[in-house]
């Protein structure tokens, strides 16, 4: 069982692979050579579940929100884990866990409510990845004027993913789906895969949380139920092939071919966390989200009320 590196993490869920040992070709463009000419609910719809897991989990540490400009500070990992025999994809690539790190900052707002900005933006070897990720959460505690009565809120959010991928060459590459002649070996193919992968998440949550406090130190338990809407458009080119389908005497092949799908999924999520003060205005916190793909968060955050 393989545990990704962070950036590795991501790159996996944009099904591009780092290189692994013994191989010509990473994982991705393995699974391009693969599916060339038609990308299959097999291979997307699990990436897309996952990469929704773990887009949309960790987005709070409390029902509570920030008084008007308090604000705090912080990362996280949100580490997404896949049971053996969910995943053909992923159990041939020997994956069971991956993680997904994003910077979050949140800001009080007037009426109890607060906003949240988080994401990231990198480049590893041959993917340009990026994700930006923006909520809003109102606390309704003050409207319940019940004494000692936990915070209760209610949060929406939304994630915007970006991934492109440099042009490759690769073997064996299958072109059954256009028809063309059987080549033994396959054909040889250049690829263009620019505009990767585009995804977008929409995520509803509920969220119940009480804070506990001894001196210094408070302890804040918190409960979350989630509905998240994610949608996953795949798109890669076949600028060039050989032997040349564009020249074939029967049926011959225009290039470039596009090839793009669009998988969405919705799926839910029960939350279980606790939150921890040891210092002041410092916060170390924790959850794991129960669903087909469960997902654990850990993060440290610097808070001002």
């Amino acid at each position: 069982m393989k545990k990704l590196s962070p950036v590795g993490g991501i790159t996996l869920a944009l099904v591009i692979l780092s290189p692994l040992q013994g191989q010509s070709q990473n994982l991705f463009e393995s699974l391009i050579s693969d599916n060339a000419t038609k990308l299959t609910g097999v291979v997307a719809e699990p990436f897309t579940k996952v990469f929704s897991t773990g887009v949309t989990g960790g987005i709070y540490r409390s029902a509570d929100t920030h008084g008007i400009l308090g604000f705090d500070i912080g990362a996280r990992v949100m580490l997404v884990m896949i049971p053996s025999g969910e995943s053909s994809v992923f159990d041939s690539a020997d994956v069971a866990l991956f993680p997904i790190p994003v910077a979050q900052a949140s800001l009080g707002l007037p009426m109890s409510a607060e906003l949240m900005v988080r994401g990231f933006a990198v480049k590893y070897k041959e993917a340009d990845i990026s994700l930006l990720g923006v909520g809003l959460k109102k606390n309704f505690k003050p409207l319940i004027p019940i004494p000692m009565f936990p915070d209760v809120a209610a949060m929406i959010s939304y994630h915007r993913f970006k991934g492109t991928y440099t042009t490759f060459d690769a073997t064996d590459v299958q072109l059954a789906g256009w028809g063309v002649p059987v080549e033994p070996n396959g054909y040889s193919a250049t690829f263009d895969a620019g505009n990767l992968v585009q995804s977008s998440h929409w995520s509803f949550d509920l969220i119940v949380s009480k804070k506990l406090s001894l001196l210094l130190i408070s302890i804040q338990p918190y409960v979350g139920f989630g509905v998240d809407r994610s949608k996953m458009d795949y798109e890669w080119s076949i600028v060039a092939t050989n032997p040349d389908v564009s020249q074939l005497p029967l049926n011959p092949v225009t290039l470039p071919q596009t090839i793009s799908s669009s998988f969405a999924v919705t799926t839910t999520r029960m939350t279980l966390g606790l939150d921890v003060s040891p210092f002041p205005f410092v916060h170390v916190f924790g959850d794991y989200n129960f669903g087909k793909f469960p997902q654990a968060t850990a993060g440290l955050a610097i808070s001002f009320r």
